[in-house]
């Protein structure tokens, strides 16, 4: 992928807007630990992950995708799922999973920077022989030269890109889980391969897959252990974010609800922006109070600091007391030096104005008697002449 190719998907992005559809609320499936989040996107919060339905739609050739959406790369991936990829974007977030980027373009260095994100592991779960079995999605995958597969480098939240209208990439492109070079990959491999048909480097597996039209599961969960329960951020503007996208409250307040009545041990963690209004923060804790979240298993947390442990109210006034003190010593050290700005400027205006004055009244007196001026100025200058002396010879 060269800088042309990442330039044209960028422009693609920038005019692509998606229109929205109308979405289904969230359902707690029985036991209480599945949560339907949207349609095909399901949390498990015991095992922190999260599982989309999938289907086989390819078993052999060349691929450039693990997974796709309906769009238009069916004939290039393994796997396809009906759900948005925006979706997928969510839950990833609400489990505690932070995107990075997709393939970018390094201006400086002219080469091309591979996807970066959370390290996630990609499992596939379906039905043989009428028992369900888990394996990972490596094993559905096989190198093109006939090499072995020796190095299996867990997938990255990629992120995919949001556009100027806000469209969603991934969305747009069916670009879920990226095997090769794309600047709009949800998921990726964390290293560069080229998307150039006579170079790709990956095909199916096939005698590991089963046939086409099998449904399956695609679970997506954190390498590392993931922080326990439902994560949140308030950015500076007081919105609540997944991941770096606002998420309306109508949108997540059905999903807090199920998660607050069907978690055995719940746990919400607000992680907030330093520069977010403590107003701000006590009326989102208010709110998620409301939502059914106990005050216990609410922690919050400020954005790059430990956390303040479950919601201790005079810790988070403690914190946000400490900023307004340093905003305050700010303000004074501000005011202090505006003081002596305006004094300086004060004193320069005012000798300004006695040399003007001065020069005033010279300018005035000579105005009013100009005859007398020119009397003094022509006998001055009689004065100043020098005296003739006779030249030696002269009569």
């Amino acid at each position: 992928m060269d800088k042309l190719h990442v330039a044209a998907a960028a422009a693609v992005l920038a005019t692509a807007t998606l229109g929205a559809a109308q979405e289904s609320r969230p359902t707690t499936r029985p036991g209480g630990h599945l949560v339907a989040f949207r349609p095909g996107v399901t949390i498990n919060w015991p095992q922190r992950q999260v599982e989309v339905a999938a289907r086989v739609i390819l078993r052999a050739g060349l691929i450039e995708l693990l997974v796709c959406s309906p769009r238009i790369r069916e004939h290039e991936s393994i796997l396809r799922i009906e759900a948005r990829p925006y979706h997928v974007y969510q839950a990833l977030g609400l489990i505690g999973l932070a995107p990075g980027h997709p393939l970018r373009w390094d201006e400086q260095k002219q080469q091309p920077i591979p996807p970066a994100g959370d390290p996630v592991e990609i499992w596939v779960r379906y039905a043989r022989g009428g028992q369900a079995v888990t394996v990972s999605a490596w094993d559905w995958l096989a190198r093109s030269d006939g090499k072995p597969l020796e190095e299996k480098k867990p997938w990255v939240f990629a992120g995919s890109l949001t556009g100027p209208d806000g469209s969603f990439a991934a969305d747009f492109e069916g670009t879920v889980v990226a095997v090769v070079d794309f600047p709009d990959a949800l998921l990726a491999v964390p290293e560069l391969h080229s998307a150039d048909n006579s170079e790709l480097w990956l095909e199916p597996n096939t005698e590991r897959i089963p046939p086409v039209g099998t449904s399956c599961t695609l679970i997506l969960r954190p390498v590392k252990p993931a922080a326990a329960g439902l994560t949140l951020r308030l950015d500076r503007f007081a919105r609540l974010t997944v991941g770096d996208q606002a998420i309306e409250p109508d949108e997540l307040k059905p999903l807090v609800l199920e998660y607050s009545r069907s978690a055995a041990q719940p746990l919400v963690r607000l992680i907030v922006s330093p520069e977010t209004a403590r107003p701000d923060v006590d009326r989102w804790i208010a709110r998620l109070k409301d939502w059914g979240v106990p005050a216990e298993s609410l922690v919050v947390q400020e954005e790059g600091s430990s956390s303040l442990g479950p919601h201790e109210p005079e810790a988070l006034r403690a914190l946000v007391r400490t900023r307004v003190e340093l905003g305050g010593e700010l303000m004074k050290d501000l005011t202090e030096q505006r003081r002596m700005l305006t004094e300086r400027i004060s004193r320069s205006t005012q000798t300004m104005r006695t040399g003007i004055d001065a020069g005033g009244q010279i300018v005035g007196r000579a105005l009013r008697n100009p005859a007398k001026r020119l009397g003094g100025d022509q006998q001055d200058a009689a004065q100043t002449q020098p005296t003739s002396r006779p030249v030696e010879g002269e009569p």
